[in-house]
Order: C-alpha cells, then sequence, then structure tokens
C-alpha cells in the first residue's frame, strides 16, 4: 500500500514538474525577443565577431533552473556538445537543473551562455563570409 501511495505522489510531482518546465521554456523565449529587443552587446563581441552587426549578434538564454536539453533545444544548439565542452558525461540522460550541474561539474551559468553565444555568432560569421566570397 505504501508503495502504490508513494508512486501516485511521484507521478503527480513528476507530472507538476513538466508543466512547469513548459512555462519556463516559454518565459526563456519571452527572454530572447526582449534581449534582442534592447539590442545589448557588450565590446568583447564586437571584438570577436566584427563583420557581424549587432543585431547580428546571437544572445543566449540561459538560467539555473533550465535544463541542457532545454538550454539546448531553446538556443538552437546541440546537447551532445554542451555536455562535451562543460565536460559533463554523455551517460547522464536525467533532466538535472543547471544549478546542481554547475556545482557538480564546476562550471558558471556564464560559461554556458558564453558558449552558445560564441558558437552561434562564429557559425553566423562564417556564413556571412561564406556569403561575401559568392
Amino acid at each position: 500500500m505504501k508503495k502504490i501511495a508513494m508512486l501516485l505522489i511521484a507521478v503527480v510531482l513528476v507530472s507538476f514538474g513538466c508543466n512547469q518546465n513548459k512555462t519556463k521554456t516559454e518565459k526563456a523565449q519571452q527572454q530572447v525577443t526582449t534581449d534582442k529587443e534592447k539590442n545589448v552587446e557588450p565590446k568583447a563581441m564586437k571584438d570577436k565577431f566584427p563583420n557581424l552587426t549587432p543585431e547580428e549578434h546571437f544572445h543566449a538564454v540561459v538560467n539555473d533552473t533550465m535544463t541542457l536539453r532545454e538550454v539546448a533545444k531553446i538556443n538552437g544548439i546541440g546537447e551532445p556538445f554542451l555536455k562535451t565542452e562543460l565536460g559533463v558525461p554523455a551517460t547522464i540522460n536525467y533532466e538535472y537543473p543547471l544549478r546542481q550541474l554547475k556545482k557538480n561539474y564546476k562550471f558558471t551559468l556564464q560559461t554556458v551562455k558564453n558558449l552558445v553565444e560564441d558558437t552561434k555568432n562564429r557559425s553566423a560569421s562564417l556564413a556571412k563570409e561564406r556569403e561575401k566570397k559568392k
């Protein structure tokens, strides 16, 4: 009887968590739009990718409640790539939030954000250069 009660509680908690993740994802997507509207661009970005205009620079959305899968999906980057670059074993399949992963694997949210932005901006910069050569 106790096992059934515990299973029922687990199912309720998991389903509640799934609904929360959807809300986090929607909030994160809204944040992307807000960041682009603000047109915030640090000087370092201009130096790294001089052929991109401020509007073309990618602004990553990352917060400590998101999982690596959510970060990858929202920012359009591969989850295996993120795991490799952050030192998270590929065998970890459970959806841990970044706040827990960063403690265990010694990285910061800024590291994740920089990784995503640099990767996306590098791709955009290379694509723009290829376009110019044509």
